[in-house]
C-alpha cells in the first residue's frame, strides 16, 4: 500500500512586503498552498524611495510584479485588502466582501507614518511609505520650482522632519538634486532648493556610533543643508513649521519622516485577542513569532508590525532585516515546531549621504566615505527584487554620477 500523502495546509500571507516575501521563498514545502494578499500588485523596494522622491531613480525601478515575485513558487496572488480578522473562524474578511479560510495566517501589512500627535502633521505633511508619496513629493518639489521661478525669484524652502536614515538619505538626495536644478532655473541662484533637516534629539542617525554621526551631519552641511539638532515640532501649517521655543521656518513642503507606527490592522488584532495595545501600535510577539497570547497558535505576525523585544526589553526596529530574517524563521517553525526561537542577527546599519559619501556601522566597525559608498550600492543591487529593475537601477546611478544630472523630473501627478 502506497503511503498518503501529507494533508495540504492553506497559508494566508498579508502583505508583499520584504517579511511577507521572505516567506513565502523560504516556504519549499509542497504540502502549503500559499495565497499572498496585497492591496498593490507590486512589491515596494522601501529603502529606495526618496531616489523617487528626489528624481534619482524612477517609480517603475523599485516596484517589482507581486506575481513575478511568487513565480515559481506554490502561491497564488490575490489583489484585495484586508479589513478584519476572524480569528475563531480561521477567516480573514476582504474589501470585496470574501471570507477567506486559512489553516494557518502569516500577517506583514507593514508600517505607517507616526505624527505622535503632532498638530498638522496629517493634513500639511507627506511621509515615504509608499510609491504614491515620493511621486507626490517629486511632482511638487518641481511645481514649487516652476512657480518660484515665475513669480518669487528665490529659493524653494523644503523641511524634512527626522533625522534617521531616511530623512538624513532624503535631505542629501534633495540638496545634490539642487546642484543640478540651478542649470534649468538660474533665476533661483545656484541653490535652488533651500533644505532644512530637523531632528528632535541631539544627533543625526542615533543608533549610529556618534563618530559616524557627526560625519553625516558634516556631509550634509557641506552639500548645503541646515541641520537644526534639539528641535521638536511644534506645529505644521501649508506654509511653514512652528519649532517648540517660537522659532518658525518657512516652507514650501514639509516631510514627515520622524517616526512609523505599526499598520491599523494591529488595532484589529488586539482587539479580536483581547491583547495590550501598544503606544507603537504593534503586535507583541513570542519567540515564534506568534502574538503574546498565544491564544491562536496557527497566527504569526512578522515585519513592521510586530514587536519582538531583545534582552533589554526593546522592540526590535523596523527595518528590512528584521522583516526578512522574521519571514524566514515562521518557514522554518511551520515545517518543525520544534525549531528554536526567533534570534535576531544585527549585520550592522548603512546609510548614504549622497554621491561618493556613506556611513557603514557593521559588528564594531566603522566606514565612512566612498567605500562605504560602494558597499552601500552593492547592498542594495544585491537586494532589490528584478534583474530588469536591477539594470535600469545601475542604469540611472551610471547617468547621474558622470553627468551629474537626474532624469527623472517631470511633473506626472
Amino acid at each position: 500500500m502506497s503511503e498518503a500523502k501529507p494533508a495540504t495546509e492553506k497559508v494566508l500571507v498579508v502583505g508583499a512586503g520584504f517579511g511577507g516575501l521572505s516567506f513565502i521563498k523560504a516556504t519549499k514545502d509542497p504540502r502549503f498552498e500559499i495565497t499572498l494578499v496585497d492591496s498593490h500588485n507590486f512589491h515596494t523596494f522601501l529603502p529606495l524611495l526618496y531616489q523617487v522622491a528626489s528624481a534619482g531613480l524612477t517609480a517603475e525601478s523599485i516596484a517589482h510584479p507581486a506575481r513575478a515575485a511568487i513565480r515559481g513558487r506554490k502561491a497564488k496572488f490575490l489583489l484585495d485588502t484586508v479589513i478584519d480578522f476572524e480569528f475563531d473562524q480561521n477567516r480573514a474578511v476582504l474589501a470585496s466582501g470574501e471570507r477567506f479560510e486559512y489553516d494557518r495566517l502569516i500577517i506583514a501589512a507593514g508600517s505607517v507614518t507616526a505624527d505622535f500627535g503632532v498638530k498638522g502633521v496629517s493634513e500639511f505633511t507627506l511621509g515615504m511609505k509608499s510609491i504614491d508619496e515620493a511621486m507626490i513629493i517629486r511632482s511638487r518639489v518641481m511645481r514649487a520650482l516652476e512657480q518660484a521661478a515665475r513669480v518669487d525669484l528665490q529659493p524653494v524652502p523644503i523641511v524634512i522632519v527626522g533625522g534617521g536614515p531616511t530623512g538624513v538619505e532624503l535631505a542629501g538626495a534633495l540638496a545634490e538634486l539642487s546642484k543640478v536644478l540651478h542649470k534649468d532655473f538660474p533665476e533661483l541662484g545656484p541653490a535652488p532648493l533651500r533644505v532644512t533637516l530637523v531632528e528632535a534629539s541631539d544627533v543625526l542617525l542615533s543608533m549610529f556610533p556618534k563618530s559616524l554621526s557627526e560625519i553625516a551631519r558634516r556631509d550634509l552641511k557641506r552639500r548645503g543643508v541646515t541641520v537644526l539638532t534639539n528641535a521638536q515640532v511644534a506645529e505644521v501649517t501649508k506654509q511653514d513649521v512652528a519649532l517648540k521655543g517660537g522659532r518658525l521656518l518657512d516652507s514650501a513642503l514639509t516631510i514627515w519622516t520622524a517616526g512609523v507606527k505599526g499598520n491599523p490592522l494591529s488595532s484589529l488584532i488586539t482587539n479580536r485577542m483581547d491583547l495590550p495595545s501598544r503606544r507603537d501600535e504593534r503586535v507583541l510577539v513570542d519567540e515564534q513569532l506568534r502574538p503574546a497570547a498565544q491564544k491562536y497558535p496557527n497566527v504569526h505576525v512578522i515585519g513592521d508590525l510586530a514587536a519582538f523585544l531583545d534582552k533589554e526589553g526593546k522592540p526590535l526596529p523596523m527595518v528590512a532585516p528584521v522583516a526578512m530574517q522574521m519571514g524566514r524563521q515562521v518557514a522554518r517553525f511551520i515545517v518543525n515546531p520544534k525549531t528554536a526561537g526567533f534570534k535576531y542577527v544585527d549585520k550592522g546599519s548603512m546609510a548614504t549621504i549622497g554621491r561618493s559619501d556613506a556611513v557603514v556601522a557593521a559588528k564594531g566597525i566603522k566606514i565612512s566615505g566612498f567605500i562605504a559608498w560602494l558597499a552601500w550600492l552593492g547592498l542594495h543591487l544585491a537586494y532589490l527584487l528584478g534583474g530588469r529593475n536591477r539594470l535600469q537601477v545601475v542604469i540611472d546611478w551610471a547617468w547621474n554620477y558622470l553627468t551629474y544630472d537626474r532624469t527623472a523630473r517631470q511633473i506626472l501627478r
